[in-house]
């Protein structure tokens, strides 16, 4: 057995560094999950169940076949897990729980070794910011467009991520569906670790920034990423991207979200939709989210009186209702109006609420 101060020391281990929580497992697996957390310098304990394991406040959470049932906090990081010969067992609750993370020890030691080390030490990776409308037609894809824009024409490297499947091909809006280049599609079977250098040269660029989609340019329709590709994918990115922009329209899924550190939440100045953001802010807790407020202002709201309500302390920005918007979008050209001088200082102002984005601006 293990060393067991590698794996039993409590949440708070004296570095700073969050806990990982392996939920439940045999004691084989506990055994190999401690190996691996020792080689990555990060403490472990064990739990019985995903709500005894949120009172470590981990950072990771391992979640076992027969916990993947639980419901886990949109803003923790979890990993299925399993030992060998128990594959079949833990995809199959992969995909019943939307999990984007797997794990087969003693197989995939190394990579969860290096996923947990660089999740401790996130220095040099980039942000991945989700960006979802508390109501549907909120303007979140729109956003999402004006915002990767913006970050390129502002020196970042940048990457503009279709977050919905079924939303027919982000890359329309901006005229991007024919540009060559990977879509979802081409990387849907992809498994294990992808080259940062590789996805970045393959993929499309429109305006100041490359962009991931679900397009249309396909004979078939574009299938969803699997599991094991979405973690590719987005692993990679972080690596060679400053910041991810993925739009998560309003449905906001949850195998996106678990990889997202923070989210923009687009809402519109309405009561429903007001109502909808508390809830969708209830959900994503602990997840940081910075709420923007999509006009026009109807009667009795404004910007402050918005952040009230969503306890957002201070003010939001006000992202302007931009005319001309859905034939813009229409005609592929929806990025020409996010240029304008308004809907680029709220980009801007965004951006800048991302932590470490001010130091490699213009760099």
């Amino acid at each position: 057995m293990a060393d067991e101060r590698f794996w039993t020391p409590g949440a708070d281990d004296g570095t700073g560094r969050g806990v990982v929580v392996l939920v439940g497992g045999s004691q084989e697996l506990h055994d190999e999950t401690a190996r691996v957390c020792a080689a990555a310098g990060v403490p472990m304990t064990t739990a019985d169940s995903v709500q005894l394991a949120l009172k470590h406040q981990p950072s990771v959470l391992l979640v076992t076949p027969g916990s993947a049932h639980e419901p886990v906090p949109a803003g923790i990081s979890a990993i299925l897990i399993g030992a060998a010969g128990e594959e079949d067992l833990v995809w199959s609750a992969a995909a019943r729980s939307h999990a984007g993370r797997v794990a087969i020890l003693p197989q995939g030691a190394g990579w969860l070794a290096e996923y947990l080390g660089r999740l401790q030490n996130p220095a040099g990776l980039g942000s991945i910011v989700g960006i979802m409308g508390s109501v549907g037609g909120a303007g979140a894809s729109t956003l999402s467009c004006w915002l990767a824009d913006c970050a390129g024409a502002d020196g970042l490297a940048a990457l503009l991520v279709d977050g919905d499947p079924s939303g027919g091909g982000l890359d329309l809006a901006f005229g991007g569906e024919r540009t060559p280049g990977v879509r979802w599609a081409d990387l849907a079977e992809v498994q294990g670790s992808l080259n940062p250098a590789q996805l970045g040269s393959a993929l499309p660029s429109a305006g100041h920034f490359p962009f991931l989609s679900h397009g249309p340019a396909h004979p078939e329709p574009a299938r969803s990423p699997s599991p094991s590709s979405t973690v590719a994918v987005l692993d990679a990115a972080r690596r060679i991207f400053n910041v991810v922009l993925i739009d998560l329209g309003a449905a906001g899924y949850d195998s996106l979200l678990g990889f997202c550190d923070r989210v923009v939440l687009v809402v519109p100045a309405r009561l429903r939709a007001v109502s909808a953001a508390l809830a969708a802010q209830r959900r994503l807790e602990p997840l940081p989210v910075h709420p923007v407020v999509g006009g026009p202002l109807s009667r009795g709201f404004d910007t402050r009186s918005i952040a009230d309500a969503l306890g957002a302390g201070g003010d939001l920005d006000l992202l302007p209702r931009m005319r001309g918007v859905g034939t813009a979008e229409a005609a592929g050209r929806v990025l020409e109006i996010g240029r304008r001088r308004r809907p680029r200082t709220v980009c801007r102002s965004l951006l800048d609420a991302i932590p470490g984005i001010d130091g490699i601006r213009g760099q």
